[in-house]
């Protein structure tokens, strides 16, 4: 919730600070005229390539900052206190250079009460910094070893997945984590190390958007593809079909459902390539043929013991 009110601020600092300066400007004009596509100047574009780079860079320390915090835990599982230490005192220096970077709001309003008028100035801090903000796959693929690898087709959804964190509670958790270690409590060690991960905040949401849902898994077929497990790509290429098949039902454009169109063909080509050359799908037809001979050898026991051709008697 705080993350959309956050991205929701962003977006109407962004969209009214053009029609601001266009009211100001010329009101008489505004109402005259017919409305007109307006376009965000050149500097609203560059400050927005400066929040995002921001925000990047609060995603990648604020991911450093809970990786070190885990091993830190892992660490002290296995009684390693130094290391421990250093972990803590690298989570600790990017939990104070993110709380020092948290952005500020600045909010002026203007309220009037007859001849009256009263303007109000307040400054906000946002200290919650994100940690994570990826997609991932869940519950698409079911792999079972065994003898014969099976893979069992599940509902398979893209998930965005947006993790927040007060970072306060972060450098309050690895100072009080800090000075327990300096005393070997470990205990209470474990206490603020696992009090900040279970204040994050998550947020999950279902990828709906086709094209998405198609891009995402044509990455996790990639990613099969280079760890050789062919049968789970396809399935990974059939989702991303599907995809395509329902953007193109869609999208109105013309030239967009023929590209949909003829990327659907290429997915059922490479999968049945796939299929032909799977070494996986060989190795099983292997087996099988393995598992027929052993099969018919059972048979064996069960056949007669008296010969089929009988000698004929000699005579005396």
């Amino acid at each position: 919730m705080k993350r959309q009110l956050i991205r929701l601020i962003f977006g109407h600092v962004l969209m009214l600070m053009p029609l601001a300066g266009a009211f100001a400007a010329a009101p008489a004009q505004v109402q005259k005229t017919p409305a007109e596509t307006v376009r965000p100047p050149a500097a609203d574009a560059t400050h927005a390539q400066e929040m995002d780079k921001v925000y990047r860079e609060q995603l990648r320390n604020g991911s450093l900052m809970i990786g070190h915090v885990s091993l830190a835990l892992m660490a002290l599982e296995h009684g390693i206190l130094d290391v421990v230490g250093k972990d803590v005192d690298a989570a600790l220096e990017l939990a104070r250079t993110l709380e020092k970077s948290a952005p500020e709001f600045e909010s002026k309003d203007t309220m009037r009460f007859g001849k009256l008028t009263h303007k109000v100035e307040s400054t906000t801090r946002v200290f919650y910094i994100p940690i994570v903000d990826e997609s991932f796959m869940v519950h698409g693929l079911d792999t079972r070893g065994g003898k014969r690898e099976k893979i069992r087709e599940t509902d398979a959804k893209m998930v965005h997945t947006h993790v927040s964190l007060d970072v306060r509670k972060a450098v309050s958790g690895l100072t009080d984590a800090k000075v327990a270690l300096e005393k070997k409590d470990t205990k209470v060690v474990e206490e603020a190390l696992n009090g900040i991960l279970s204040a994050a905040l998550v947020n999950e949401v279902i990828v709906s958007d086709p094209l998405h849902v198609a891009h995402d898994n044509l990455i996790l077929a990639e990613n099969l593809l280079r760890e050789k497990r062919y049968a789970a790509a396809r399935f990974a290429l059939k989702y991303a079909r599907k995809g395509f098949d329902d953007y193109g039902s869609q999208v109105h454009d013309p030239a967009q459902k023929q590209h949909a169109e003829r990327m659907q063909k290429d997915i059922d080509a490479l999968s049945e390539q796939l299929r032909k050359e799977d070494p996986t799908t060989l190795q099983k037809s292997r087996d099988t043929v393995k598992g027929w001979a052993a099969k018919v050898k059972k048979w064996f026991a069960h056949s007669a013991t008296e010969p089929a051709h009988k000698p004929e008697p000699k005579g005396r």
